[in-house]
């Protein structure tokens, strides 16, 4: 494990990608957490796995501009597909 904040993963000897970490409730420094605009810069993909309200409040404009390819899957129903119609990105709500 690197200490970047990002974690190159390989399968089968595919391109490697990286993921990154970033939660603003966790200290864990065994988990090598980015901060936000880190995490999501360059990204081709956005995963979002709680339900804090910094990931509600996120501007949909601000994260598509930030990211390469915007792609975003949200596990716990909790953006505004509204917000996000007139957006670049691709949003999948479970």
């Amino acid at each position: 494990m690197t200490n970047s904040g990002t974690e190159p993963i390989a399968a089968d000897g595919g391109a490697a990608i990286e993921v990154a970490l970033h939660d603003p409730h966790v200290d864990d420094q065994t988990l090598n957490l980015v901060d936000f605009d880190a995490a999501v810069d360059g990204a081709d993909a956005v995963v979002i796995t709680t339900d804090h309200t910094e990931f509600e409040e996120v501007s949909p404009a601000t994260l598509v501009d930030s990211m390469r390819q915007p792609f975003v899957f949200d596990t716990k129903d909790i953006l505004d597909a509204d917000e996000w119609k007139d957006t670049d990105a691709t949003l999948c709500r479970i």
